[in-house]
This record gives structure tokens, sequence and C-alpha cells, in this order.
């Protein structure tokens, strides 16, 4: 099996039934679990500061001119 991250080959597995494959498989999903979830707090980050950016507008007085 090959698994694929942001269109990049980073890692094959050979189908291969052995306890090593199986915790390398493991070790493997717990990592891009990880940096999905670090993706998604990024993501929370930049949307927090959108709205704090957003609220010190104006934009009655945009529209208006």
């Amino acid at each position: 099996a090959t698994y694929f991250h942001n269109e990049c080959e980073i890692l094959k597995f050979e189908v291969l039934n052995t306890n090593k494959q199986k915790e390398n498989l493991i070790d493997f999903l717990k990592i891009q679990h990880n940096w999905f979830i670090q993706g998604l707090g990024y993501l929370d980050a930049q949307n927090q500061t959108i709205e704090k950016s957003l609220e010190n507008w104006n934009f009655d007085d945009i529209i208006k001119k």
C-alpha cells in the first residue's frame, strides 16, 4: 500500500502480515492524525484573527463612501 500526503508520496508499506508492519502503520496513522489536528488548530486561530480584525472595521462608513 502506498500512502500520500499533500500529493507527495511519503511512505510505502509492503503488504506483509507482520507485527512490525502493523506497528509502522499505526505510527504513521498517528502522525497523520496529529498533522490533521494541528491543521485544524491553525485554521481556527486564523479564523479568530480574521474575526477580531473585522470587528475593528466600520462597514457603514465604507458603504457610504
